[in-house]
């Protein structure tokens, strides 16, 4: 029994050497960098007070991880800290800092996600040289930079999205609909952040509708949604009275009230009030800064004795900066154009991305933005912006199967100057909060 296993592992090894090299690579050079950044930042006041950074929970995130009694926001993040406080609590054993632990995990699941990122461009096109590139710019974006640095929700939640996406490519490669593996990733996505279990319900209607035109399923498994459905309320159902029993916290998962009251913390309708403002800021987060960021602006937080740092009001770009700024924006829009004009390999993946790019637009046309608050105009996005980073990369796809040589120097070129830029805008954090 034992002997079989370990010689289909052998094989699997062989026949995917490359790519088991490029992932490892990638995991130990990104860990490196995340991990360093975010030891260096630690050790300075950045991780003090919470909202300073781009309205980041750190200080309490870093609670969450480290201490078994503090459990933050958990009716948003109900399964966050039973992922990671068991992976705490074994470095616990051997690191006595509990900020370091955090760094460590946060650094863990942000070369994890860059690793997901390379298999999902792999099971598009096969493309090792491509699929790694584009990995690679995914690890240096801003966004992704930033919050596998600093630690806070975002690190996990990527992880969790990344799950749903490469899932949602093996089910439409195969025409096979992995009903168990659905359910599991939809209770991982909704457990790391329950606004994400829309995403996980759009590509899996997007599956099925591909799957029913190929006739590869009737019409009597759209039961199937059903089934899933009632398969995810009852585990977290579960998770809830577990949560409430083992850490002895009443968690409010499925309370309406403190949604509700989470909404007027976080939430308003400036939309109606200044249309303009809020549309293109929410631009600004949805395919520029969360890419390539420009300085930060200050900002005086009348509760904290810390600055405040924001890219809402900011375009203080160097001039590698606005030069990877403007490959960037080419490029996302050749990739958009080739996304539409292949009507089979891309259309299906482009489709799922636009519909949850579109419901995370409306979603924060009212949910971010807080009226009556003069810091940043009322509007901080940044916080957000792991949920819907890698959908806008998505539309890079197309890219993957390309072995034009112009193409492959424009995106290292992209990666080296998006690189360098965000890695000086986390340096002048860095200097900033010494």
């Amino acid at each position: 029994m034992v002997e079989p296993a370990l010689a289909r592992f052998k094989q699997f090894c062989i026949q995917n050497k490359k790519s088991i090299i490029i992932c490892s690579l990638l995991f130990l050079s990104f860990f490196t960098l995340y991990f360093v950044s975010g030891f260096l930042l630690s050790e300075t006041r950045a991780f003090n007070e919470i909202d300073t950074l781009f309205q980041s929970d750190c200080p309490e995130v870093i609670k969450t991880i480290s201490q078994s009694a503090v459990i933050h926001r958990v009716e948003i993040h109900p399964l966050y800290k039973l992922i990671v406080y068991p992976l705490a609590w074994l470095l616990s054993q051997v690191i006595a800092s509990k900020v370091v632990v955090a760094v460590i995990i946060n650094a863990f699941f942000g070369a994890l996600g860059v690793v997901l990122s390379y298999l999902f461009f792999w099971l598009l096109s096969k493309n090792y040289l491509n699929s790694a590139l584009l990995s690679l710019l995914f690890g240096v974006s801003m966004s992704k930079l930033l919050f596998s640095i600093v630690p806070d929700f975002p690190s996990l939640i990527i992880c969790s999205l990344l799950t749903v996406y490469i899932l949602f490519l093996l089910s439409l490669s195969q025409k096979r609909l992995f009903l168990l593996a659905w359910v599991l990733a939809g209770i991982f996505s909704f457990g790391v952040s329950i606004i994400n279990i829309t995403q996980t319900f759009i590509f899996f209607m997007v599956l099925m509708v591909m799957l029913t035109r190929e006739k590869t399923i009737t019409f009597s498994h759209w039961l199937a949604i059903v089934r899933l459905i009632i398969a995810l309320l009852f585990p977290l159902a579960i998770l809830a009275i577990t949560l409430d029993i083992v850490l002895h916290h009443h968690v409010h998962l499925f309370s309406l009230r403190v949604l509700s009251d989470n909404f007027r913390r976080f939430g308003g309708f400036l939309i109606f009030q200044d249309p303009l403002l809020v549309i293109t800021t929410l631009l600004k987060h949805f395919f520029v800064v969360n890419v390539v960021a420009p300085v930060p602006d200050l900002f005086v937080m009348s509760d904290r004795t810390l600055p405040g740092v924001t890219f809402t009001t900011s375009w203080k770009y160097s001039v590698i900066g606005w030069t990877g700024l403007l490959l960037w924006l080419i490029l996302l829009i050749g990739g958009i154009a080739k996304s539409l004009s292949s009507r089979q390999k891309y259309l299906p993946l482009f489709f799922g991305a636009s519909l949850c790019l579109i419901f995370y637009l409306v979603f924060h046309s009212f949910y971010g933005v807080v009226q009556g608050v003069a810091e940043r105009g009322g509007i901080e996005y940044f916080e957000y912006t792991g949920n819907f980073t890698f959908l806008v990369f998505m539309f890079l796809s197309p890219y993957s199967l390309s072995s034009k040589p112009v193409l492959r120097v424009s995106l290292l070129s992209l990666v080296l100057l998006v690189g360098f830029n965000n890695l000086m805008v986390a340096k002048y954090l860095i200097d900033l909060y010494t």
